[in-house]
Formats: C-alpha cells, structure tokens, sequence
C-alpha cells in the first residue's frame, strides 16, 4: 500500500543521519531493486537533543562519532528496499534475533544486490534497558521464547551485513571483490 517505490523499515531505538537520503539515492540510480544495510553504533544518551537546534546536533553527532562502538554485524537496525522485493515474509517477530538476517539471505538468494552503507550512513542505537514486554535480558544475546519462534521459523537460513555484494562509498556503488562475504 505504500505509496513510493522505495521504503525504509528502521528500529524505534534508531537515530539516523540525514546521509541517508544520498545514499539511498546514490543506490537506486544504480539498482532497480536492492536491499541496504549497514552497521549501528551504540551509544548511551543521557540527555535529550533537540534535533531542531543545528549546534546541539553538530555536538549530537561529533559525540556519536568518538565515542559510540560499533555494533557486531549480525545485528541489523534498518533496511532499504523497493517495496516489491518479497513477494511474502514469513510469521517473524520482528525485533527478535533472525528475522533481520533471513532478509539478507533471500535477497542474496533472489540474486538481489544487498549493499552495505556502514561507511557511508551514521545509524546510532540509542542503548536501554529491557524492562518492557516482559523481557529480563537483551533479546539479541540471550534469545528467549520469541527468538527461538524465529529460529524455527528461518531454519538457519541467514546472512548478516558481512554478506552484502555490494558497498557504499561516497557517492559509488562498488562490487565487493574480497572474501568478506560468502558466494
């Protein structure tokens, strides 16, 4: 039902850049269909920014950059896509470890280029605490009843940001020719 080609999903925990707008353009001038990924880095804020003061954001932002540590690769807070990519997704629970990571794996299985803007887009995740929705503990390293549902569910098909095809740099899409990501 969306009205634009491309959409975005990104975790309510999440503070994005404005990059993300050139690099999603940057991106789809060079694929009709992709998946877009990255890498957060987690940072402890403890007081409130006024997104609206440019200064408090510069200061937001060079804060970010010196002391936020860069999340593992398995762990993927935002997606950009062409709405049409999946056809369906299977029941996951979103928010659970392994539904994130299956998305890669079907682009990567539908011969979609998965592209990895880590170096390009700033994505911070706001660290907290747990005590919402009856969880007691992280559930991306302690998964509980609703992450073994999405293991069931993915049966070890997933992938992580390390598999992209793809990397964003600058304003250029390049093929990634290392061994960084599995064929």
């Amino acid at each position: 039902r969306a009205k634009y080609s491309i959409m975005a999903y990104v975790n309510s925990d999440i503070i994005l850049s404005d990059s993300i707008l050139a690099s999603i353009e940057s991106v789809s001038k060079r694929f009709d269909k992709f998946l877009l990924v990255g890498h957060r880095w987690d940072i402890d804020i403890d007081e409130k920014v006024n997104f609206n003061n440019k200064k408090q954001i510069i200061n937001f932002w060079k804060i970010a950059k010196s002391i936020s540590v860069q999340h593992r690769c398995t762990g993927i807070d935002y997606f950009v896509f062409n709405k049409d990519l999946w056809k369906s997704i299977p029941d996951f629970i979103i928010g659970r470890p392994g539904f994130d990571n299956w998305l890669v794996w079907k682009a990567r299985r539908k011969l979609i280029p998965v592209v990895d803007a880590s170096e390009e887009m700033i994505v911070v995740h706001q660290n907290h605490h747990f005590n919402f929705h009856n969880l007691k503990v992280d559930p991306k390293t302690n998964p509980e009843e609703e992450g073994e549902s999405n293991k069931k569910i993915h049966g070890g098909k997933t992938l992580n940001i390390l598999d992209s095809t793809y990397k964003l740099e600058g304003n250029s899409v390049k093929k990634k020719n290392n061994k960084e990501f599995k064929v």
